[in-house]
């Protein structure tokens, strides 16, 4: 699939697919917006391409339950948007934009909308400050920050969330966790 350099526009007829492994396509460059018809989508895995935007459509996969653009592969100056949630992707359960190459702007400030989201990668990115909604994922579970060496300090997390017991940051050793609540797992894996 290395050769592969575009999507279809008449993928979006494939109303019974389930699962869209387009990784390892370093060619490929964007996904149609007709994308956000695939009815039935569970499971989309983009990872090392170099997409550096999804189309606005994708909100509209709400069977989607694992998300991934992670390992981008985008030329200099080159950053990762992922576009406005508008409510969209309600059962997505896994969201993995790792080495994205994400910065300031480049997550959306409605994330707190992705109400069943249970973990979130966000490692090896390069922003400042994680919008502010992020504290409304009332569902998460997992949030991996290793290697966002930017990243001084997280939003403050209710104290319900941080009191669940399967709830685990795992972040860098530059980033304080001072306005997060105890208990926290810290792992550097």
């Amino acid at each position: 699939m290395e050769k592969l350099v575009a999507l279809p526009s008449s993928i979006g007829m494939l109303k019974g697919l389930v699962k869209l492994d387009v990784s390892w396509c370093p060619k490929l460059k964007m996904l149609p917006e007709e994308i956000g018809d695939l009815e039935s989508l569970e499971e989309l895995d983009a990872s090392c391409t170099r997409i550096s935007q999804p189309p606005s459509s994708i909100v509209q996969l709400n069977k989607l339950k694992s998300l991934s653009f992670s390992g981008q592969c985008l030329e200099d100056g080159v950053h990762f948007v992922f576009p406005q949630v508008n409510e969209g992707l309600r059962s997505l359960e896994i969201l993995i934009l790792s080495f994205c190459n994400l910065i300031d702007g480049g997550l959306p400030e409605d994330i707190g909308c992705l109400s069943s989201l249970k973990e979130l990668h966000l490692n090896g990115n390069n922003f400042v400050h994680l919008p502010e909604s992020i504290t409304q994922l009332s569902d998460l579970e997992t949030l991996y920050l290793p290697n966002c060496k930017r990243l001084p300090q997280l939003p403050e997390f209710s104290k319900q969330l941080c009191h669940d017991p399967i709830y685990q940051v795992m972040m860098a050793p530059t980033i304080t966790h001072q306005q997060v609540s105890q208990p926290v797992t810290r792992n550097n894996k």
